[in-house]
Parts: C-alpha cells; structure tokens; sequence
C-alpha cells in the first residue's frame, strides 16, 4: 500500500467495490441494515489489491507486459486486484483473471487458484477446431478462459478446455500489475474498461519500488527448496508417541 494523499478517483473505485459486495452479502444472508453497514466498512477499510507468486510458464506471456517475446519459466509476482461481484459488468474479454478452478501450470503459489484469459463471455458462441465438438453458445452467468501460453498443448494445461465454461463466481480478481526483477516490471495488459477501472487502484495503492522488493523476497522464497522439516505432517503422525 502506498502513503499517497486522498485520490478521489480511488474512493470512487473503493465504493463502487464496497457497494458491489454489500449487495452480494445481503442477497446471500438476506441481512439487514447493521449487516450491510459491516460489510460495506470492512470492503472500504481494506486494501483493493494482494501480491501473489506465480508460476509464469502458461500464463501472460511476456509481451503482454514488454518488449521481450519469449515466455519465461522463471517466477514472477502479480497484484491481483479483488473483484467483489463478478459480472459482465466488472469483467471484461481479454482481461487476465484469477480463477478458483485448479489448473495444472501457471498456478499462484501457495494456492490451487490460477490466471487464465476471459477469450469470450455468456452469450458468446463457441466453434471448436475439431469436427468432433459442436457449436455452442456460453451459458448464462459464465465465461470462457484460456492459458495465455498458446505454445503450450491443451494437454499440458487446465484451463475451459479442460473446465467448461466457468462461472462468473469463480473469478476472485483481476491481475494488474506484475514484476520479475526490477527491470521488468509493469501493468497487465487487459481489456481497455477493465484497465481504466484498474488505473486509479494502480495509482493509490501500488509503489513500484516498495512492490520490487516485496516481489524479490516473494521469488526468493519460491525458489528455495523445501526442506522435509517445512512439510506439515498429518495429525496421526504428530499424535503418535514412542512405546
């Protein structure tokens, strides 16, 4: 988070996030004025955004984000910005999303949540490559999504192909900003709306400096071994005693 003075254009963003997320609560819990009141503080009173390691192989490749134009299997880091209600209305086609439908490459670290790309929305019809599979049009309420890495085989990642369509409620965020060192860093390319939504949040709460040496330790990490004393081990085995 950075120390930037008072930005109207990021209130606006925060309420707009806090009254999205107000609905949803009362909608789902049918609760009253106190409820919402409390969730409508909570949502204004956090941060709009998070850093997460990712695995760079099937997603956003780099050219989204630079001038080079090869894929990196290096890690990298992302700030995901929090998307309270997804809906046509918040999420875009082309924006880069963070899913919580397990893929197999491209994951964040630490999660089973992945990144993959809004390439079409409800409504949308879908024509496959193959003869085997017929036309279809995307069911209310979903989207789908692919792995950025067109190089890479369906077979060697999850994403629609694998999934189906996905639902709109299974969309946690938005990546926005990404860094793998401090000479590359940056915005996320996504759509052109979801970009102007994002550009203020940017603006408020992400400090390019402050957010290199966050993504440094962040990759540092994720590039150490795992030691056998850093694996939890099941309950039954911490319980058990020596006779």
């Amino acid at each position: 988070m950075s120390g930037k003075a008072w930005s109207l254009a990021y209130t606006v963003q925060k309420v707009i996030q806090a009254s999205h997320a107000t609905k949803r609560a009362v909608d789902a819990q049918n609760g009253g004025i106190l409820d919402a009141a409390k969730v409508f503080a909570q949502v204004i009173s956090e941060p709009a955004t998070s850093v997460s390691g990712l695995r760079f192989q099937a997603v956003a490749p780099t050219e989204k984000f630079s001038e080079a134009k090869e894929y990196s299997e290096d890690p990298a880091t992302v700030v995901i910005r929090k998307i309270q209600a997804p809906s046509p209305n918040t999420v875009f086609v082309g924006d880069l999303v963070v899913t919580e439908s397990e893929g197999k490459v491209g994951a964040l670290e630490g999660s089973s949540m992945s990144l993959c790309r809004v390439v079409a929305q409800e409504g949308d019809e879908m024509i496959s490559d193959s003869s085997e599979h017929e036309p279809f049009h995307l069911p209310y309420d979903t989207v789908w999504l692919l792995a950025d890495n067109e190089k890479l085989s369906h077979k060697d990642v999850t994403d629609s192909r694998t999934w189906g369509p996905v639902e709109y409620s299974k969309i946690i965020g938005r990546a926005v900003y990404y860094c793998r060192g401090a000479s590359e860093h940056g915005m996320v390319e996504n759509s052109t709306h979801g970009m102007m939504c994002d550009k203020a949040i940017i603006d408020y709460e992400v400090d390019p400096q402050e957010f290199i040496k966050t993504s440094d330790e962040i990759i540092k990490n994720m590039c150490m071994p795992k030691k056998e004393s850093d694996t939890p081990k099941p309950d039954s085995e911490q319980s058990e005693k020596p006779e």
